[in-house]
């Protein structure tokens, strides 16, 4: 089973492009490729541009990136956060995370709630040991 992740970057006019990461999502993997690899606007667009992946860069089958009008209708209308558990987003010149998470609801018809996070910029979110070459 993949830790499913979309990778999305706001445009000059307040769309957000959208392109979906079945495998590996997980900070550690999709999050330290895209601090690492991925560290410039113009590399961000061309992975997005890729659209839908298996893994991180991989354009064996693409899929066009979706658009959405902004990133309140994206993440208001368009994003499950129980089957999306990270959202990495190209914003302000940086890359910025939103992780999904749950709380328990006993009295409710469903015993959890899932929701996404406000999105934090994502070299805050853990630690990298840095080489005297590395931009992190």
């Amino acid at each position: 089973m993949g830790t499913r992740s979309n990778i999305a970057m706001e445009q000059e006019d307040g769309c957000v492009k959208v392109a979906y990461c079945h495998y590996d999502g997980y900070l550690e993997q999709v999050g330290v490729s895209l601090l690492t690899e991925y560290d410039t606007r113009e590399k961000a667009d061309e992975l997005i541009d890729i659209g839908n992946m298996r893994t991180l860069g991989d354009a064996s089958s693409p899929e066009e990136p979706e658009t959405y009008v902004s990133l309140d209708n994206y993440m208001s209308w368009h994003v499950d956060p129980v089957f999306i558990e990270y959202i990495y987003l190209w914003r302000e010149g940086e890359w910025q995370v939103s992780r999904s998470v749950s709380y328990d609801t006993p009295d409710g018809f469903r015993k959890s709630q899932y929701y996404h996070t406000e999105f934090k910029p994502l070299h805050e979110e853990f630690w990298l040991e840095k080489k005297a070459n590395d931009k992190i």
